[in-house]
């Protein structure tokens, strides 16, 4: 006689099928359904794709809960055939589970049928592959445990909280259908929904405050670096302003005293600080002149000014600029 499966035991899938040179015991009664390949493995972002597994997690969860108490729900995105988009379910026991898939078999689900069997898996933590959840698993999406897609958390406990809610309801209604304390515990549960919907809108809008506040912040930041800008512009513009305004005043006074200077020595002024200048001894370059501390001596001793007719014409432009703004 063959060895029983060892996956298919702990898994309830083999890639070998019914090729396997093992046996595989399909249980009679077991509390754990498996619906195969239920779910396909979008494209795109990892937000679309967990924003789809999040609706798909939650139609599947709310249709079955309708029939049968759901104890836990996993779905499986290996990427081999044995494994990929399976999606295994947990009952409270085998009367439910059974009555679940006899329901599921007969359904269609995104234009395909639904193939729908009892399954032999006892512990979803036992088939589960943890190296997969570490982000470690070598054999990729050929592994042969499951590799679990998750929902958003809160997806999950919102539809487990629904199914307990509805379970208390549909207990009261039996017991006792018209009593008013059972009215009054539906008013209340309703309240509470309330409240918290409520709690989750005001949540939402200081959020949403919050992120305004911040976007106005950010603007005013970016105007008052904008406008220091512009003041140390305006600043620095009016610095270079003033320096070129002293910078002209400092030639022009320069200048003034020049033409002050060439005035006396061109006009033959005679002090005894100021000399009587001999004639030009260099008739070829005017702009040098001699001067003579005694005119008998028959060793001339020569002071030598030079100006250039560049610095002649600029000179003149800048005192004509000055007395014109006088």
């Amino acid at each position: 006689m063959a060895d029983v499966c060892t996956f298919y035991s702990k898994i309830g899938a083999c890639r070998h099928g019914d090729k396997c040179s093992r046996r595989h015991i399909h249980p009679r009664r077991s509390d754990t359904i498996l619906i195969f390949n239920l779910y396909r493995n979008p494209k795109g972002s990892p937000q679309q794709i967990q924003h789809r597994f999040d609706q798909f997690y939650q139609d599947v969860f709310v249709y079955i809960a309708r029939i049968g108490e759901i104890d836990a729900m996993v779905v499986c995105e290996n990427d081999n055939d044995h494994l990929n988009g399976n999606v295994y379910v947990k009952f409270m026991n085998d009367t439910v589970a059974e009555t679940v898939m006899n329901a599921l078999n007969e359904e269609w689900y995104d234009a395909l049928p639904i193939h729908c069997e009892l399954s032999p898996v006892e512990s979803f933590q036992d088939a589960n592959c943890r190296a997969y959840d570490a982000g470690t698993c070598s054999r990729g999406g050929h592994c042969n445990f499951m590799h679990i897609r998750r929902p958003t958390p809160e997806v999950k406990s919102v539809l487990f909280q629904a199914q307990d809610k509805w379970k208390i309801e549909k207990a009261l209604e039996k017991v006792a259908p018209d009593d008013p304390l059972v009215a009054a515990m539906r008013e209340r549960v309703n309240a509470y929904e309330r409240r918290q919907v409520e709690a989750k809108r005001r949540k939402l809008g200081k959020t949403e405050k919050t992120t305004e506040k911040k976007t106005e912040k950010k603007t005013e930041n970016d105007v008052s670096e904008g406008n220091e800008a512009k003041t140390e512009n305006d600043v620095n513009g009016a610095k270079t302003e003033n320096e070129a305004r002293a910078e002209d005043s400092q030639n022009a006074s320069q200048t003034s005293k020049d033409l002050e200077a060439e005035r006396k020595n061109g006009h033959g002024e005679n002090t005894e600080n100021n000399p009587e200048p001999k004639a030009i001894s260099n008739p070829t370059n005017p702009t040098k002149f001699t001067n003579s501390t005694d005119s008998t001596d028959s060793t001339d001793s020569t002071n030598a000014a030079t100006l250039s007719p560049t610095d002649a014409i600029t000179t003149t432009s800048a005192v004509e600029k000055l007395f014109s703004r006088r």
